[in-house]
This record gives C-alpha cells, sequence and structure tokens, in this order.
C-alpha cells in the first residue's frame, strides 16, 4: 500500500513601500543606567535595519562611578509579519 504525505504551510512575503522607508530613518535613542552609578545612553540612526546595511551609532558613558571590566552588545533579529490582531513575530 503506497500513501503519500503533504504538509501546507502558510508563509509571507513583505513587499517594502515608501511608508516603511519613512520610518526607518526615525534616529533611536536609548538611555540605561543604575541610579547614581552608571549612565549610558545609546544611539543609532535608524530603527529598523536591512540585513546587509551597516549600523552606525554610539555608546556615550555619561556618569561612571563604579568600575567597568567589559562591556557587550547583541543583535538580535527579530521579524514581525501580519497585519492588524494578526500579527505575529
Amino acid at each position: 500500500m503506497k500513501t503519500t504525505l503533504t504538509k501546507e504551510v502558510d508563509f509571507a512575503v513583505l513587499m517594502p513601500n515608501d511608508e516603511v522607508e519613512k520610518t526607518e530613518i526615525t534616529p533611536m535613542k536609548m538611555e540605561v543606567g543604575i541610579e547614581d552609578c552608571l549612565h549610558i545612553e545609546f544611539e543609532w540612526d535608524k530603527q529598523f535595519y536591512h540585513l546587509k546595511d551597516v549600523i552606525v551609532g554610539k555608546v556615550s558613558f555619561h556618569l561612571v562611578k563604579i568600575k567597568i571590566k567589559s562591556m557587550e552588545i547583541s543583535l538580535v533579529r527579530k521579524e514581525t509579519f501580519g497585519t492588524g490582531t494578526k500579527t505575529t513575530t
């Protein structure tokens, strides 16, 4: 007896438009720290990047009252698709 297995999977394709490109050029700024000990500011030139983009930004230490051994920055790839209440990340 011969059986055939099939599996269907939905997928999404992003078609960039002018609206997406306008939001991509918005500068991003974030401040983190420990009260009265450490204040660090991160700043980069846009909120969204293509995988082939070069990330340009800066890290500023505004207040440092503790000894820092090292610092690391991690990049996390996050994809979102769908519209309205059916958005999936």
